[in-house]
């Protein structure tokens, strides 16, 4: 086919096309392609396409399309990009160069790929998987063979040779067979069916012979084993005695004796410093005579002690109490002051220096760091020294542990245990505080439990403790009183709360001058209080949005008493067929009390005047009339007329209601059952009633 200008290409898809998702608010839009304005794209709303431009339907610049007014939510809306187009072409045959290649070309096949040769300059790399794990490639000074991924790089054969250039062998491998290394072409190791044979001298840093083996050597005879390490000697001999000397530089370090004794010995070779017992099963460091399983011998400070540190069984750290581990410090008159002992099955350490404190240290990168400390008190103190003003005057058993400098525990040694923050007793019997701030005290009193608290302080100020709360001998919770007898109590300044525990059960006890009790009910309508009897439902209170319901007699919705409201109701006299009567004095008020959905009226009410008033006299009502199954149901009552003129026949008169109603008439009934209700034109001026009514309301 002729063509003008380049050749077509042979398959043509479409221009590129975005869909907008428009919520009838948003006036800016993300696009998929980039564009210099507005002309590179055509908009179309409900398949009408837009005028572009500013000032017009839209304008875009970048990634961005602002609308001059949001699209409406169920508009359909899309945009099509001019120069965007997508296409699939296919060349012909031997059409494509290198130039118009990418950098990177990924092939995909099934079939077989046939070429003379590929040429790739350093660098460049042919690669296989899909994840591109594995690489061949030369980075210009190595050729490379490289598998980046998070798998193995398995190579296999039958046989495997790896080989110089020139052809000789540097490793070969044989199935089932062995594993050769070669040095210059020469076997020097191999693999066989029970480890490895080596040809020529192995150098090692070290010999490791994994279950029985045999170390032959050249000696004088059987009595020495000779190793040289950079022309040091070092050395195994017998020297024709029953033992075995290691010899080091040409200094004995070690013996081994017949009878099992082990000596170590210093720099020198003469002394033996550390020794080895094998028929006491003793160990001496300083000693070759251990008396004890550890002795040691050293001088400490002045004094010289061959039994400065023992563990054994003749140690005391108290005249003939027997002990297993002494460490003797001396102080600077000599005394032997301080001791690890065990004495009556007791584990001692022992601090001699009268007045001294223990404390134990660790090393916190930067040097040691106290982290507890006994003092002369014996109060401990654990991440802070214990304060020196705790009370200790009454009995040598009052002891305290404090953590940190805020909380402690203390004991009396008799009735009372403390555990407070920011507080302690001294020896004036006040409270003070150990930093500026607040205090609070839980005590344990002969089986009483108290909590306390006090107000802020300077440190080492006396504190106020106010008793808060406390858990009686009896089990009773008492919070803000101290009186378990809040239920006879009477006058200001007596309440408090009381959880009883008494003889028959529990018991709540609340005194207080205002509010006792509040139950709020969070974010939900649901029951706020449930009663039981014997563990069965017998009642309960719901709370809601618009106040609660009381079920009494049980939880079905029968139960329920959800309002109650009294009050006065000015009444309005119309008729059904227009007009009215006024009412006017003080008395002439309806008095009412609803309960659920129970309500009573009574009240007298006084006409002092008529305003065209026809059809049927109605009386309103506070609340309107429900919807009942019986019409008796609707209202029931009794009224009394003075000067109201009534039909004929009439044998009685009472209030009547009318379901979905707000008001009440005057029923007349005759003595022949037939019914009938006063018109309002039966009304004058003067005229009064009294009325008592009870009705259902919705």
């Amino acid at each position: 086919m002729a063509y003008i200008g380049n050749f077509p290409a042979e398959k043509y898809t479409t221009f590129s096309k975005q869909t907008f998702t428009p919520d009838g608010s948003t006036t800016s839009f993300t696009l998929d392609f980039s564009v210099a304005n507005e002309n590179d794209l055509e908009l179309f709303v409900n398949n009408v396409r837009q005028e572009p431009g500013s000032g017009k339907a839209y304008t875009a610049t970048g990634l961005t399309l602002t609308m001059s007014s949001a699209p409406g939510a169920s508009d359909d809306m899309y945009a099509i990009f001019q120069g965007k187009a997508q296409q699939t072409v296919t060349p012909g045959p031997q059409t494509v160069t290198g130039s118009m290649l990418a950098t990177d070309i990924a092939i995909s096949t099934t079939g077989t790929i046939t070429t003379s040769q590929v040429n790739l300059g350093d660098s460049e790399r042919l690669r296989f998987g899909a994840s591109q794990d594995l690489q061949i490639y030369s980075d210009g000074s190595n050729s490379r063979i490289e598998e980046s991924g998070s798998g193995s790089l398995i190579i296999r054969g039958t046989q495997l040779i790896l080989q110089t250039p020139i052809g000789e062998n540097l490793a070969y491998f044989t199935t089932n067979g062995a594993a050769q290394l070669y040095h210059n072409n020469s076997e020097k190791l191999a693999t066989t069916s029970t480890g490895i044979d080596v040809t020529g001298t192995v150098v090692s840093d070290g010999l490791t012979v994994d279950g029985t083996g045999t170390l032959s050597t050249i000696g004088n005879g059987t009595q020495q084993i000779r190793t040289y390490v950079d022309a040091d000697e070092v050395s195994l001999l017998t020297d024709g005695s029953v033992r075995l000397d290691l010899w080091t530089g040409g200094n004995k370090t070690i013996r081994l004796d017949a009878n099992g004794d082990i000596s170590f010995y210093e720099d020198t070779g003469t002394t033996a410093k550390l020794f080895w017992d094998a028929s006491a099963e003793n160990l001496g460091i300083g000693t070759t005579s251990p008396s004890e399983k550890i002795n040691i011998s050293t001088k400490i400070g002045s004094q010289d002690d061959p039994d400065a540190i023992g563990l054994g069984s003749s140690y005391s750290n108290t005249a003939g109490s027997p002990s297993r581990l002494k460490v003797k410090v001396y102080d600077a008159g000599g005394e032997n002051a301080n001791g690890l002992g065990h004495s009556a099955q007791l584990m001692n350490i022992v601090s001699g220096l009268s007045g001294h404190s223990m404390g134990f240290f660790t090393n916190s990168g930067g040097g040691s760091t106290e982290r507890m400390r006994i003092d002369s008190s014996g109060n401990v103190g654990i991440g802070g020294i214990p304060s020196s003003t705790i009370r200790n005057d009454i009995t040598s058993a009052e002891k305290a542990l404090q953590i940190g400098n805020r909380a402690m525990f203390f004991s009396d040694g008799g009735v009372t245990t403390d555990l407070q923050n920011n507080s302690h007793l001294n020896n004036s019997d006040n409270r003070v505080a150990m930093q500026t701030d607040a205090g609070s005290l839980y005590q344990q009193y002969q089986g009483v439990h108290k909590w306390f608290n006090a107000s802020s302080v300077s440190a080492g100020a006396t504190q106020t403790m106010t008793e808060r709360m406390r858990i009686d001998i009896s089990g009773n919770v008492l919070v803000g009183t101290t009186d378990n007898s809040l239920y006879n109590n009477s006058g200001a300044g007596n309440g408090g709360i009381m959880l009883g525990n008494t003889a028959d059960g529990g018991r709540i006890d609340v005194a207080r001058e205002g509010v006792n009790l509040i139950h709020n009910r969070l974010a939900s309508d649901g029951i706020i209080e449930e009663f039981k009897r014997d563990g069965t439902t017998v009642g309960k209170i719901d709370a809601n949005s618009s106040g609660i319901s009381i079920y009494l007699g049980g939880t079905a919705g029968a139960n329920a008493l959800n309002d109650y409201e009294e009050g006065v109701h000015q009444v309005s006299i119309t008729g059904s067929n227009g007009g009215s009567a006024s009412v006017g004095d003080n008395a002439t008020r309806l008095k009412y009390i609803k309960i659920g959905k129970e309500v009573w009226v009574h009240g007298e009410i006084h006409i002092t005047g008529i305003s065209g008033i026809s059809g049927t006299m109605r009386v309103s009502l506070p609340f309107v009339v429900a919807d009942t199954a019986d019409l008796a149901e609707r209202g029931v009552g009794s009224c009394a007329l003075r000067n109201i003129d009534v039909s004929s026949g009439v044998v009685q008169v009472t209030p009547f209601c009318y379901n979905g109603q707000s008001f009440f008439t005057f029923r007349e009934m005759y003595d022949n059952s037939s019914w009938g209700d006063i018109a309002g034109s039966a009304l004058t001026a003067s005229d009064e009633f009294i009325v008592s009514l009870q009705y259902t309301t919705t």
